[in-house]
């Protein structure tokens, strides 16, 4: 499990504010639901990429906070996380490692709604009798996604039969188109964070844009092999032609 073994002194880079972070012991990174944008449901550690709020109404990153070298004080509040109030703010600053990630975050904030209609379908599914093992008391994510959210080729279903579901139709708004537009730009760039940039990401903004051309060749750039599992589903998703997020586990 993650565990904290005690609190660290920053203090912020706008106005010198002074707050806490934890020392994590350990980093667990089960969560409830994984998605393919990368958001993760109820996740035990939440990866936001340090961004901040100081007191001052500024946004940073901890790595550009500084850190003294002394305990801090009882009364010294944490460090505040974003609220998702925060993100439109946040995506206009003129720091662009932290436009990244306020952007980052802002995808899959703008998600959610989609999220909502996704496990409807799914519950709906669930209740109908027409997900495998259903009634076993299965959860496996892995068997909805292939057993049938990659079964996505619409057809006409044989009298008697019942219809295989599928994801319900993903329709971003031109604000979301607008966000991950620039969101793969900033990705692209390469220099606005401390690792290189993940491609099984950039293969995925792609795909929710649906330009699978350019997912494809995003894909074909990856560090990662076959066996690593967010590769394989969305290429697979690529390859069917679809662009919604999805829910899988690992």
């Amino acid at each position: 499990m993650t565990s904290v073994s005690g609190y660290s002194l920053i203090k912020a880079p706008c106005c010198g504010a002074a707050y806490t972070t934890p020392r994590y012991a350990s980093i667990n990174l089960t969560a409830r639901e994984y998605w393919s944008d990368g958001y993760r449901e109820a996740a035990l550690y939440v990866e936001d990429g340090g961004l901040r709020k100081c007191g001052c109404e500024v946004f940073y990153l901890l790595r550009d906070a500084t850190r003294p070298e002394q305990k801090p004080e009882p009364d010294i509040p944490p460090a505040q996380r974003l609220e998702p109030k925060d993100l439109h703010q946040a995506i206009q600053s003129t720091s662009k490692p932290i436009e990244l990630w306020a952007r980052r975050l802002y995808w899959r904030h703008l998600n959610h709604e989609y999220r909502a209609a996704y496990r409807a379908r799914m519950d709906a599914a669930d209740q109908g009798g027409s997900r495998p093992g259903a009634g076993s008391g299965s959860r496996s994510r892995w068997t909805e996604l292939a057993g049938r959210a990659l079964r996505l080729t619409k057809s006409v279903p044989s009298s008697g039969l019942a219809e295989p579901v599928s994801f319900p139709a993903y329709e971003p708004s031109a604000n979301q188109i607008a966000n991950v537009e620039r969101l793969i730009e900033l990705i692209e760039e390469s220099v606005h964070e401390v690792q290189e940039p993940d491609m099984v990401e950039v293969a995925e903004l792609y795909r929710e844009l649906g330009q699978f051309d350019q997912a494809r060749r995003a894909m074909a750039r990856s560090s990662h092999g076959r066996i690593h599992l967010p590769t394989k589903l969305v290429s697979d998703m690529i390859t069917k032609g679809q662009r919604a997020p999805f829910r899988y586990s690992l």
